[in-house]
């Protein structure tokens, strides 16, 4: 995994943080969570199993553990479980707007690191739905449309994600 992905999986779980006591998760929850933001992946990855046998989970927060451990698993490059989990997540359709769109984004993500461009694509995009500010998902689906050939459409996402704020401008200016 590149540094570019360590970093954004490192700013991803800072922006998301432990779920805190809005939405009054069990502490097995958020454990994954903390283990994740610690640096210790394979333990967050023992730990989300661990909670997701817990058969008192709602399906939110169910969802959230799911996202979590799909994040340590990308973090180990495991692909194919960051996608499983991930997907999971995403289909259980219960997580709140914001949550489901980074869950979105980093299925995108992952689908990017598999060369499955057309699919990140697809993900993106439903990121944006959710959130049309997004910039990472217009950044990242800027770089699968160039990937594709689709360098108009890369330049206008570019384009967007700056227009909307990037807080790393550096990442869209290279595309463009």
């Amino acid at each position: 995994m590149g540094l570019g992905r360590r970093v954004l999986i490192g700013v991803v779980v800072a922006a998301c943080g432990s779920f805190g006591p809005a939405s009054a998760a069990p502490p097995s929850v958020d454990a994954a969570a903390a283990a994740l933001r610690g640096g210790n992946a394979s333990n967050a990855i023992v730990l989300a199993t661990q909670a997701l046998s817990d058969q008192s989970l709602t399906p939110r927060d169910r969802a959230r553990v799911l996202v979590e451990r799909g994040l340590a698993h990308e973090a180990l490059g495991e692909r194919d479980g960051a996608l499983v989990d991930f997907t999971e997540a995403i289909g259980a359709h219960v997580l709140p707007g914001p949550e489901q769109a980074r869950a979105f984004y980093d299925r995108g993500v992952t689908l990017d690191e598999l060369s499955r461009p057309e699919e990140a694509v697809g993900d993106y995009s439903a990121a944006l739905q959710l959130d049309p500010r997004y910039a990472a998902a217009f950044n990242n689906r800027g770089n699968a449309y160039r990937r594709l050939g689709k360098l108009d459409a890369a330049r206008a996402d570019y384009l967007q994600s700056l227009a909307v704020g990037n807080p790393r401008p550096e990442y869209p200016n290279f595309g463009l």
